[in-house]
C-alpha cells in the first residue's frame, strides 16, 4: 500500500526534530570543549560546566537518534514507529497542561499559544495515526 502523505509529513518532521536535537548536542560539546580550553578558574568550575554540556550532549544525541530511528520506521510503514509515535504524542498531550501549571506564575499569551499548539497537533497526531486507513498502512490489525 502507499505511504498517506501525513505518515511521510510525521517522518520528516521526526527526522527534522532529532536533526535539531542533534545540533544542539553539538553546540554543547563545542561549548564544553571552548570553556574548557578558557582561562584557569580559580574556584575549578571549568571542568563541571564541561561535564555538564557533555552530560547534556549525550542526552541529545541520544534523543535525535531516537527521533531519527522512528522517523525512519514511519517512511518504511513500520508498525512500531506509529506506536512509539502514539506514546510519545500521548505524554505531550498528558505533559502541556502540567507544563503550563509550572508556569501559571508568569503566563504570557505566547506561552499559552505555544502549549495550544503541542496540544492541538498532539491531538492530531493521535487521530491520526488511529485512521483506518493509516493503520491499514502499518499492517496494523488493533492498536
Amino acid at each position: 500500500m502507499k505511504r498517506p502523505v501525513g505518515v511521510t509529513v510525521l517522518a520528516v518532521l521526526s527526522i527534522a526534530f532529532g536533526t535539531v536535537v542533534g545540533s544542539i548536542g553539538v553546540v554543547l560539546v563545542v561549548w564544553g570543549a571552548l570553556i574548557s580550553r578558557g582561562s584557569v578558574d580559580s574556584w575549578g568550575l571549568n571542568k563541571f560546566f564541561t561535564a555538564g554540556g557533555v552530560i547534556i550532549a549525550i542526552i541529545c544525541f541520544l534523543i535525535a537518534m531516537t527521533y531519527a530511528v522512528i522517523g525512519r520506521g514511519l517512511l518504511k510503514l513500520q508498525n512500531w514507529a506509529r506506536i512509539i509515535s502514539i506514546v510519545f504524542a500521548g505524554f505531550g498531550l498528558l505533559s502541556s497542561p502540567l507544563t503550563l501549571m509550572n508556569f501559571a506564575h508568569n503566563i504570557r499569551p505566547l506561552l499559552i499559544v505555544r502549549f495550544a499548539t503541542g496540544v492541538v497537533i498532539d491531538i492530531w497526531v493521535l487521530i491520526y495515526l488511529f485512521r483506518p486507513h493509516v493503520r491499514q498502512a502499518f499492517g496494523a490489525d488493533g492498536f
